[in-house]
């Protein structure tokens, strides 16, 4: 009886030294590629927060863009005086041409001056935010080289689309910084121009 129970114990020692070695490179394995994935979706996770935050970054930029462009004393309401005063000197007319004449040049100037000047403060003050959004989209442009090194390192083929994404969202970014200034430099040529046309009228 004791015979026998040695024996069973040794077998029994003999397969779960056995079995042992065979199933922690199973488990290890498993550890491993658990770990791959919730490190793939960590990444996926910061490309889609980098996305989020790049958009909401956009929709502030343009409410303050909209802000300095509606602000008041904007274009449309210098055009809209201009047109009131004009009207209003066409109805009351003198009864000279000669002083007419001058009454509108004069009327004119005053508002192509307006118009250049308001031109001039828009373009700082919307040079002063382009300024701002240079520098975030440098600290995306940043972010997004890092994210794409971990993604190489990770070898996931299915995030290369959300990355993809951002890269592109951030040089369209870049892309109406640039536009928009742009956009401002002609309106300041523009009504400098207009100005410099009534004054040799």
């Amino acid at each position: 009886m004791k015979t026998m129970l040695m024996v069973a114990c040794v077998e029994l020692s003999i397969w779960t030294a056995q079995a042992v070695p065979v199933a922690a490179p199973i488990l290890v394995s498993v550890n491993k590629a658990n770990e791959s994935k919730q490190a793939e979706t960590e990444l996926n996770q910061q490309v889609k927060d980098q996305l989020f935050n790049l958009d909401l970054l956009m929709k502030q930029y343009q409410t303050a863009y909209d802000r300095i462009v509606r602000s008041p004393g904007n274009h449309e309401e210098i055009e809209h005086d201009f047109q009131y005063f004009y009207q209003a000197l066409q109805v009351n007319g003198s009864s000279k041409v000669k002083e007419e004449n001058q009454e509108a040049l004069g009327l004119k100037r005053k508002y192509a001056r307006k118009h250049r000047d308001r031109a001039i403060t828009e373009q700082k003050r919307q040079h002063e935010l382009v300024l701002s959004m240079k520098k975030e989209l440098t600290s995306f442009r940043q972010a997004h080289m890092s994210l794409k090194k971990k993604y190489a390192k990770s070898g996931d083929s299915n995030s290369v689309d959300e990355l993809g994404r951002l890269e592109k969202a951030i040089v369209a970014a870049g892309e109406l910084l640039k536009t928009r200034e742009e956009q401002n430099l002609q309106a300041v040529s523009y009504y400098r121009q207009c100005l410099e046309d009534v004054k040799t009228a």
